[in-house]
């Protein structure tokens, strides 16, 4: 995987939403392209679980984070210091954050 002329191997990524979907794509790709990958998310789906238990062992780690709550961001470059002895080269900002409160309050989308 390249982004332009910008390699991935050797570098550390975070990649939040990664427990499932294309989040999870993204991760399993950049792993792919030997890059370090911190996946970042509420939970683990179960094809999440079971990359982490196959391809992703080695070169993948989960930290639970709520992209809502600065807290948590600011705490995986605390963990990727901590695993991977340097902070994130790349963030691949996946993650979403619904509201279904505030449509059903305003009547839907304006």
């Amino acid at each position: 995987m390249m982004v332009g002329d910008f390699p991935l191997k050797g570098k550390i990524a975070v990649v939040t939403g990664a427990g499932s979907g294309i989040n999870l794509s993204f991760a399993q790709l950049a792993v792919q392209a030997g890059a370090r990958v911190i996946i970042a998310d509420l939970k683990l789906t179960e094809d999440g679980d079971k990359f982490m238990k196959g391809e992703g062992a080695k070169s993948a780690i989960f930290a639970k984070c709520d992209v809502t709550k600065r807290a948590d961001l600011e705490n995986l470059i605390v963990v990727s210091e901590k695993e991977y002895g340097d902070v994130p080269d790349v963030y691949i900002a996946g993650a979403g954050v619904f509201e279904p409160v505030c449509l059903v309050k305003r009547g839907g989308f304006d």
